[in-house]
């Protein structure tokens, strides 16, 4: 009976860690691909803005938001930040080192 839940407990182990890391490369695709199509975005803002400019029949004016978007996200600036705010998960959490009441 030891030997037969010891088979299972390592199945179920293996299992979990696959699923672990298919999970964690399914993140990274969707955060690379959401970084591509946020660069795509920029891109169509700044030609669009720049298209605005060069109408002789439209009104020239600096738009900040639209020159903010234009920009585009640095992705090292967004995994600073990141790193900054989520907990790492070496360390544990405040409310573990809390003691029991």
């Amino acid at each position: 009976m030891g030997v037969v839940s010891l088979v299972i407990t390592t199945m179920i182990l293996i299992t979990q860690r696959r699923w672990l890391r298919r999970t964690e490369r399914r993140s990274q695709l969707d955060l690379h691909m959401n970084l591509l199509a946020e660069e795509k975005v920029a891109k169509l803002i700044a030609l669009l803005e720049e298209l605005r400019r060069d109408l002789p029949n439209v009104k020239d004016r600096y738009d900040p938001q639209a020159a903010a978007m234009a920009r585009g996200t640095d992705a090292r600036e967004v995994m600073h930040e990141l790193e900054k705010t989520l907990p790492d998960e070496d360390e544990p959490s405040p409310e573990a080192s809390r003691p029991a009441r």
